[in-house]
């Protein structure tokens, strides 16, 4: 890891850091990828609401000093996906209040090699160092195992069920 202003953080495979002007285009082609968004958004994203999503994203680095990293998968250089901690002020109760929220997405060609569990573990150690949180949370699609799976390695545990925008979520929670 380096810098508090700039955050990079290396796993074994993967350099995490903040997103750049230059990662939107890979951006846009995960979240327009049905198989990306089947657990998270009821349609793909078109390239405007990528762009939002991507505001969002660096923008909350501004506000808050953390967010979402860009994870660059090392060996290829190839843009991996996007996992990060945010501050999302969910309309959804129970309320996640001002306990961080984890969240992550890979592009199909790199789902199922435990990249997303890596990058996850990395980014709760550097999240607990910097933020000093009590929690964190995070809101799975109920019918998404797979990240129900990374959520359960990385010590995450089903607190609650309820609803998101009309789709049935699993709220999980991982105590410092």
């Amino acid at each position: 890891m380096s810098g508090a202003d700039n955050p990079t953080i290396e796993t074994a495979r993967l350099m995490l850091r903040p997103p750049t002007v230059a990662d939107f285009e890979p951006f846009a082609v995960m979240w327009s990828d049905p198989e990306v968004t089947r657990h998270i958004s009821p349609v793909p994203l078109d390239r405007e609401n990528a762009w939002r999503m991507f505001l969002r994203d660096n923008g909350h680095w501004r506000v808050h000093g953390y967010g979402f990293f860009t994870a660059i998968h090392k060996e290829t250089k190839a843009f991996a996906g996007t996992i990060g901690l945010a501050q999302l002020e969910r309309s959804i109760d129970p309320p996640f209040g001002a306990d961080p929220e984890a969240g992550w997405a890979f592009a199909p060609q790199f789902h199922g090699q435990g990249l997303a569990s890596e990058a996850l573990h990395a980014v709760l150690q550097w999240g607990e160092s910097v933020l000093l949180p009590r929690r964190f949370v995070c809101m799975i699609g109920e019918t998404n195992q797979a990240s129900s799976r990374v959520a359960q390695k990385c010590g995450f545990r089903k607190y609650a069920a309820t609803s998101y925008h009309g789709a049935s979520v699993i709220l999980h929670e991982r105590k410092s």
